[in-house]
């Protein structure tokens, strides 16, 4: 699709050098793209950015199925969305022509760009902005993992060792610990457990996710799964048994993963949000530091300003 004298957007395909460089990168990647799409409901697929034939970028252009009005909003499960550009100076440049296609079929546009991103100045006419964060942990921490921790957490390991608790790869996910960590709270799963092990089983097909699990006594206990992409990794998905919560099982295997990746010589390791509290500070006893990025959101027109509207009441 030929958008002005100056770029095209094209479906993208599943192998991108560039992709597999950038901070980000497993959001934008053509087949978490499609089996976000498809175990979500959405509309949509990654999109390449081009330039006089040359490859400046990626956008997930996933859409809501409302009747009536086009929303392009972040996704479940997606940390960032939107466009992500290979280098400053295509952002620079196409940043505008970009986003002006965004406008030109939605109603309703809310963005969440990565860590790296640099022209929040770009955005401005109605654009309303969030400061967000995200917590990470670089190849410079993970050279010295465990020099870092808080003392509680390294009281909590030794636990769980005592305890004779296993960290191992797993080749499934777990929907009954997802669905537990969320009931005890008096929640319900944002997503169905069964869409997910779906989603799941095609990221483990592709081997852009790896899951590990705690196990006590033969009995799977916890689990974490890290979305891996290039040299980048994101805790993406989580769930445990809180009866076995005192036995350091959680940090344990935050441990056992952290060692994994410093092996897998990982650059950062993107602990995914931080803007819960008691999950922020238990990602922070690790060493992780806060990182900030930019979400934006705007409505349109007036069928975007009423969806605006209702979006605000319902979060209220």
């Amino acid at each position: 699709m030929r958008l002005s004298n100056k770029i095209t957007i094209s479906e993208a395909v599943p192998e991108d050098s560039h992709l597999s460089s950038i901070w980000g990168g497993a959001f934008f990647h053509p087949l978490f793209v499609k089996n976000g799409a498809k175990y979500l409901g959405l509309e949509g697929s990654a999109k390449t950015i081009e330039h006089d034939g040359n490859k400046i970028g990626i956008s997930n252009m996933l859409f809501r199925k409302r009747p009536g009005i086009k929303v392009a909003t972040i996704p479940l499960l997606f940390q960032y969305f939107g466009p992500v550009f290979y280098n400053s100076i295509y952002e620079e440049n196409f940043l505008k022509s970009v986003i002006d296609h965004y406008m030109e079929t939605c109603d309703f546009i809310y963005l969440s760009f990565t860590p790296e991103f640099n022209s929040i100045g770009e955005l401005k006419n109605g654009w309303k902005i969030h400061r967000s964060s995200t917590l990470a942990i670089t190849d410079s921490e993970l050279s010295s993992w465990g020099n870092n921790f808080r003392d509680d957490v390294k009281n909590k390991i030794n636990k769980a060792n005592r305890e004779k608790i296993q960290v191992m790869r797993s080749d499934a996910f777990n929907e009954h610990l997802w669905e537990l960590s969320f009931a005890r709270k008096g929640m319900k799963p944002p997503i169905k457990p069964s869409d997910l092990n779906k989603w799941c089983s095609e990221l483990l097909n592709d081997s852009m996710l790896h899951i590990y699990s705690a196990v006590a006594g033969g009995r799977e206990v916890a689990f974490r799964g890290q979305l891996i992409y290039g040299r980048f990794a994101y805790d993406w998905i989580a769930g445990s048994d809180p009866e076995y919560h005192h036995l350091g099982i959680n940090q344990l295997l935050m441990a056992e993963i952290g060692s994994e990746l410093r092996k897998k010589e990982v650059a950062i390791w993107d602990l995914v949000d931080g803007s819960i509290k008691g999950i922020g500070e238990f990602k922070k006893s690790f060493g992780a530091v806060e990182y900030h990025h930019w979400q934006v959101y705007k409505a349109i027109n007036i069928k975007g300003k009423l969806f605006g509207a209702l979006r605000r009441l319902k979060n209220a």
